[in-house]
């Protein structure tokens, strides 16, 4: 389900209700009386599209992994993530592009990141046709982050697009291209086009993290061929995992 906008007023009390508190305590915590609580739940529900907090739990619990204060503590998700990515005629260097709709579920977003896992750093970085001001590394992870100005606030959607060139490792006989769905994003679609020809080695695969330990499972979704492209898409892709085309190289 979409995420519903709450107040903070109306936020403080999901929190309380997700921990297990009674409306009383609620009240008390708050310094509200049991009716205005009554009163905010109701609406709070409503935008669950649900009735009781039984029936809506399960919604209350996912919205509160996801946005709450604690657990993941994101404040938006993508409505879209469109990935495009170019493989060379010798599989030597790989270009995308990434088109993402952004949508903010609580407070504001100041700047995001674009992440790329290699042990050089690419040749080309933009992200909405600007080369990025500031980056960090950690590891072998390279990040770049693109500043809003003004941020976007509650309740508002944004657009942006981010480019990226870089050499594979010569010496690595499989390649592929990576995704890694860092936040909630309602719908991903991944695209890959080969100059050559699509290799008869080509998978999908889904990287599930569990602990320390990377789970790895063909990824069974429709997928469609358009002359020498792939393409595949996701309603709701699990955040944490990475989905990818794997081949070996010039095949």
């Amino acid at each position: 389900m979409f995420p519903p906008i709450l107040t903070d007023r109306q936020f403080e009390i999901l929190q309380l209700i997700y921990e297990g508190a009674t409306r009383s305590e609620i009240a008390e915590t708050l310094d509200i009386s049991p009716e205005t609580v009554k009163a905010h739940t109701k609406v709070v529900l409503k935008k669950f599209g649900e009735e009781t907090v039984r029936s809506a739990f399960k919604q209350i619990q996912n919205y509160m992994i996801h946005y709450g204060d604690s657990n993941l503590g994101h404040n938006f998700l993508y409505e879209l993530i469109h990935k495009k990515a170019f493989v060379n005629a010798n599989e030597s260097e790989t270009s995308y592009t990434r088109q993402v709709k952004l949508f903010v579920v609580r407070g504001e977003v100041k700047e995001i990141v674009v992440g790329l896992r290699s042990e050089s750093p690419p040749s080309y970085v933009r992200i909405n046709g600007m080369i990025p001001k500031r980056e960090n590394q950690a590891g072998d992870m390279r990040n770049y982050i693109y500043e809003f100005d003004p941020p976007i606030k509650q309740g508002e959607r944004c657009e942006f697009n981010n480019e990226m060139r870089y050499a594979e490792m010569s010496d690595l006989k499989t390649r592929n291209v990576v995704e890694l769905i860092r936040f909630p994003t309602q719908r991903f679609k991944s695209e890959i086009l080969f100059t050559r020809k699509i290799p008869n080695s080509l998978q999908i695969k889904e990287f599930s993290a569990k602990g320390t330990l990377d789970v790895v499972h063909d990824l069974n979704v429709p997928v469609e061929i358009r002359g020498k492209s792939v393409s595949f898409e996701l309603e709701w892709p699990d955040v944490g995992n990475r989905y990818a085309f794997v081949w070996d190289w010039l095949d």
